[in-house]
Formats: structure tokens, sequence, C-alpha cells
């Protein structure tokens, strides 16, 4: 029996099938043509002619190209810049933050953020490390007596290596630290502390501008307790003021002059009861200095005695109230 013709239907969808298959082919050539060429450019041109090092102070720029991983005649785009950048974070404490960019067509920039040593934390012997406003341990110093940083006391590094952070794995004293050290960061004060004292997490201490102490009492509602303290020394208090600025039991601030000896020594110790001559009274009743709003609260001359024998303090305000 003879074959019948195919009909014309199905010569054109063989037809169009195999021009389907012959597009997918041309196009994979294609984009394996394209990327092969990007690669043999990325290969041959942008080759590394000069790697600007800025922000170091503490270390050579030529240690970081090293520690880095790069150096002049590699690709600008193809060497291992994540790995370099972790290397770089590990081996050198002081570093917190490394920023790579690219001048096209052969300069790498390589922009590193150091940490500045804040506190120092004595470590039971004659010398003490050095820490970030972080908690990072940036270095070991044989001397304590020669670093002039603020003193962090009640706090110790155990089994800490430089370059690692101190937190609440390394004990609650270390964990309020952190959060202390978080809390002064977060309302810009960091800068103005001269001393820590954690001895008692129940009576938290902090130098102030080197003429204030501080009471925090305990970490409780840390945040609105610094923001206070902001409120008082701009506001309230002159930049003469020397004395200790209560704010252990918020809502509530008092101050009360003292000598800068008795400043500093706070720094070291945790007082549990201030002398007869500074230890402030329950707030003032009607016939004395009554409390006044911190938005309008005033230092009382009046408030001090003259002899210094009784109790009330200087200044006595409420907190305002949280937004």
């Amino acid at each position: 029996m003879a074959k019948k013709p195919k009909s014309r239907r199905v010569r054109l969808r063989r037809k169009n099938r195999r021009r389907g298959v012959s597009g997918v082919l041309y196009r994979l050539v294609c984009c394996a043509l394209v990327i092969g060429a990007g690669a043999f450019a990325m290969t041959v041109f942008f080759k590394i002619n000069t790697i600007n090092v800025t922000g170091t102070s503490r270390y050579q720029p030529a240690q970081i190209e090293k520690t880095l991983g790069v150096a002049t005649g590699d690709n600008l785009f193809l060497w291992g810049r994540t790995s370099g950048v972790q290397r770089l974070l590990r081996e050198y404490p002081y570093i917190k933050e490394v920023k790579i960019s690219r001048d096209l067509p052969s300069t790498l920039n390589v922009e590193i953020v150091e940490s500045p040593a804040f506190a120092m934390i004595p470590d039971g012997k004659t010398g003490c490390y050095l820490i970030s406003g972080s908690g990072k341990l940036l270095e070991h110093a044989e001397n304590a007596a020669a670093v002039k940083l603020a003193p962090v006391t009640g706090v110790t590094v155990g089994s800490r290596k430089v370059g690692e952070t101190l937190g609440e794995k390394d004990g609650p004293a270390a964990e309020q630290l952190a959060a202390l050290l978080g809390a002064l960061t977060k309302n810009n004060l960091l800068q103005n502390v001269s001393s820590i004292n954690l001895i008692n997490l129940t009576d938290m201490h902090i130098g102030y501008q080197n003429r204030f102490d501080v009471r925090l009492g305990s970490s409780g509602d840390l945040a609105r307790k610094l923001r206070f303290l902001q409120e008082v020394v701009n506001t309230k208090l002159s930049p003469s003021d020397i004395g200790v600025i209560d704010l252990s039991q918020p809502p509530r601030a008092n101050y009360w002059p003292v000598t800068l000896a008795e400043v500093q020594a706070a720094s070291g110790k945790t007082t549990t009861a201030a002398p007869a001559a500074d230890k402030p009274a329950a707030p003032a009743d009607a016939a004395q200095s009554a409390a006044k709003p911190a938005a309008d609260a005033q230092t009382t001359d009046d408030a001090q005695p003259a002899d210094d024998t009784q109790a009330d303090p200087d200044y006595a305000a409420d907190a305002p109230p949280e937004a």
C-alpha cells in the first residue's frame, strides 16, 4: 500500500522544532562567548597598580597589605577580598572595620577604621588590659600606672584573650559592663566617662567629666538614668560644680557637693553609706527644698547647710516623663 503524503501542517511543525533547537543552541553559544570574553578581560585587564591604605595609625600599610593577601599585579576584582578582611579583623585588635573600594582601572583603596582605647581593666598584678568602647580587649600593658585611661574596677578578664570582646559569658560584672558601655555609647556619653566602678552591681558608679561621682544603683532603667544625667549636668549644674549625682532611685536625682578627692576615690571603692556631711536625705519636704520638675528645678543655695552637718541634697529633681 502506498504511503500517504505527510500533511503540510506536520512538515511545518517539524521545521519549527528544528529552528527552535537551533535558536537555543545559538543563544547558548553567544552567552558562552560573552562570558569567556569577560573572564579573559578580567584576567588580562584590571591589574592592581596602586594600593592606598588609609585610616591606620597603629599598623604599617605593608602589614595591612600582606595580611589582606593582596599585592600589585593582582586582579582588581578576583583577589580574596572576604577572607582577607576576616584575617585583618582577627589579627589586628584595634581594627574595627575595613572598607574596600576600587578606582578603575587599577587602584585599590583600603580604608581602616580603628577602635580607640577607652578604658583599662587591671590584670590583678601590675599590668592591665586596654578595652574599646564596645568592651573589646585591645592589648595588654605591663605597667598599668603608665596608662592614662578610665579605670574599670570590679571586672576581671578571665580567660579572654586580646582581640575578644567581654560579654555575658564572662560573668555578671562583665555583662553589666557591656550593657553600660552600650548605653553610654548610644547616649553619646562615653567620652565624658572618667571611671567605672562595678564592685557592687547594685551600687554602680561612674566618674563623669572628672568631677562627678554618678551613682547609678543597679542596671535597671539605665538608659533613662543616663538621659537624666545629661539633663542635670547640662542645665542644672555649673561648670565649676564638683560632687555626687545620685540617680539610684529613679525617677529622682539628688546632687550634693564633695571634694574632688572623694570623687576620685569612688572610682575604686563602693560607697555603702556617705559620710554624715554628704549623705542625701529623703526628698525634701515643704519646709525644706521641695523637689521640682526637671524642666524648672534649680540648684538652691539655701539647701546646703552652713555647717555641712545636715544631710539635705543641694539639688533634687524628678526625671521628665518618658516620651
